[in-house]
């Protein structure tokens, strides 16, 4: 009974490991599963060392979005539509790569309109929004404060 529920267990984790698909980027070509699905161009910023951004591009070179480096997040604009989207930071292409598809900014092999609409409606621009909505208080206390007592105050017996 043991062997057969371990057996059972190991069917299981190979079979949610094989459900993901497989990405990799090689020469600027994201593939899924072995199929190219779209290119990356890399832009490296000036001054700032290991840090790129992006151009997210169709096979047919078709400039679809860019991936702008801001302080701790990635903000995407797609070009057609200007909509955008802010994501987490990510150092690798390749994580860049996985985090759209991940959320099915690629679908059945190919980015379209649909896709990015619902891509910019899930991730939304959470960064921006809490940067730019915050609000400081300042607490301006008016309140005297008590006058400073001279000499020496000595308790005994308490």
């Amino acid at each position: 009974m043991k062997q057969f529920l371990f057996i059972a267990l190991l069917a299981s984790c190979l079979c949610s490991f094989s459900a993901a698909p497989k990405v990799s980027l090689k020469d600027d070509i994201v593939t899924m599963d072995g199929t190219p699905v779209f290119k990356f161009e890399r832009i490296k910023i000036p001054f700032l060392l290991g840090y790129s951004n992006y151009f997210i591009k169709d096979l047919q070179d078709k400039k679809i979005a860019f991936a702008k480096y801001q302080s701790n997040y990635y903000e995407l604009t797609f070009i057609e539509s200007g909509l955008k989207a802010e994501i987490d930071m990510v150092y690798k292409p390749l994580a860049l790569a996985k985090y759209l598809i991940t959320y099915d900014l690629v679908q059945d092999g190919k980015i379209t309109d649909e896709s990015i609409e619902e891509f910019v409606l899930i991730i939304g621009q959470r960064f921006s929004q809490r940067y730019n909505g915050s609000s400081t208080i300042i607490i301006n206390n008016t309140e005297p404060s008590p006058a400073p007592k001279n000499g020496v105050n000595i308790s005994i017996g308490h």
